[in-house]
């Protein structure tokens, strides 16, 4: 109900009239990116104590890998 509320608000915005489809798509998976980061952080820091959820790449620079595995890990699923 929240998702299709969003995307029927963001359609009926006049400013939103040609960019709708990204902008709620950029929206939601933020949103469900971020949701998915407090729920690991839970898990893996109070539950089982153990950080069981990580890419490393290490042929990168550390900057580079670090973004690059939270794309993969994160973004990438929602």
């Amino acid at each position: 109900m929240i998702w299709v509320d969003l995307i029927v608000r963001a359609r009926n915005q006049p400013t939103n009239k040609n960019n709708w489809q990204i902008m709620t798509m950029v929206f939601m998976t933020v949103t469900m990116a971020l949701d998915f980061i407090f729920l690991m952080t839970i898990l893996q820091q109070y539950i089982v104590n153990y950080y069981f959820y990580e890419f490393q790449i290490p042929i990168l620079p550390q900057d580079i890998a670090d973004s690059l595995s939270l794309a993969i890990l994160y973004i990438g699923p929602p």
